[in-house]
């Protein structure tokens, strides 16, 4: 009998044995997820601690007599379109783009992040770009009047105007670069 409990025991104990080793196993397999306190440092009492504001967005030259809204430049202009101030543009023989915009399509998006670089980095008095709503719920009817004047038929459109008249035109994707490119070499 003392021999049959003997072989009991063994066998109970290599089944802890096993179950611990996998046991073992098993944790040394997992992943450990550290978490790192995010909270905010403890302030001493009667201290106050200072928020720093972002820097503010670069103010424009005097932009007089044109009425739109202002994205970027300061002193080539990108501005949102209305009639007027494309009027006035070409009273002033300024170099015109016109970038025909559709909030919904994310190339046109893209386009336009790209165009606020380009107007942001450009330095010339005699360009103002305009973005023309098309194709969207914002259109209004002088951006279909503008659109039809120069023959647009897709959003992404790129049109440059010079004294009046149409001088370049291309529906495209663009970059900084090419806007710029675009600029300069339609200026001269």
């Amino acid at each position: 009998m003392i021999n049959n409990y003997a072989v009991y025991l063994g066998g109970i104990m290599r089944y802890a044995i096993l179950l611990i080793m996998l046991s073992l196993f098993i944790v040394g397999c997992t992943t450990t997820t550290v978490v790192e306190d995010t909270s905010a440092p403890e302030v001493p009492k009667n201290t106050t601690t200072e928020v720093a504001s972002p820097p503010p967005e670069p103010e424009p030259e005097v932009i007089t007599g044109y009425t739109g809204i202002w994205l970027a430049g300061k002193k080539s202009f990108y501005i949102e379109y209305t009639q007027e101030a494309y009027e006035i543009a070409v009273k002033e023989d300024k170099l015109i783009l016109l970038n025909f915009y559709n909030f919904k399509n994310d190339a046109c998006v893209n386009d336009n992040a790209q165009a606020l670089k380009a107007f942001t980095s450009m330095d010339y008095g005699d360009v103002i770009g305009f973005r023309v709503d098309f194709n969207n719920d914002d259109v209004n009817v002088e951006e279909k009047n503008i659109a039809l004047k120069y023959g647009v038929a897709a959003d992404n459109t790129k049109v440059i105007v010079k004294g009046g008249k149409r001088v370049f035109k291309e529906v495209v994707n663009w970059e900084k670069d090419d806007f710029v490119y675009a600029v300069e070499r339609n200026r001269g």
